[in-house]
């Protein structure tokens, strides 16, 4: 298992339509659970991901655990 995480600005609605894009649906990941302004959960048959997004004022960090999709999530990263 891997934990990665980064600082934006986005809000977490933005965080969390960027995730759906990149990791529904794509790479066998299926989006299994939801929470408002919380937390995403994607899983497969290789492994999963989870996207949490933590509010501090108006900086936002975002953590991505996962298991098999550590390059992927590597990439997602860059594009916030």
């Amino acid at each position: 298992m891997k934990v990665m995480s980064k600082s934006t600005k986005l809000s977490n609605d933005k965080v969390f339509t960027k995730a759906k894009a990149f990791f529904n649906n794509n790479l066998g990941l299926k989006l299994v659970d939801e929470e408002a302004d919380c937390c995403l959960d994607f899983q497969s048959n290789l492994g999963f991901v989870t996207v949490q997004v933590y509010s501090d004022g108006q900086n936002r960090e975002v953590k991505i655990t996962t298991r098999e999709y550590e390059y992927q999530i590597q990439k997602f990263l860059e594009k916030l």
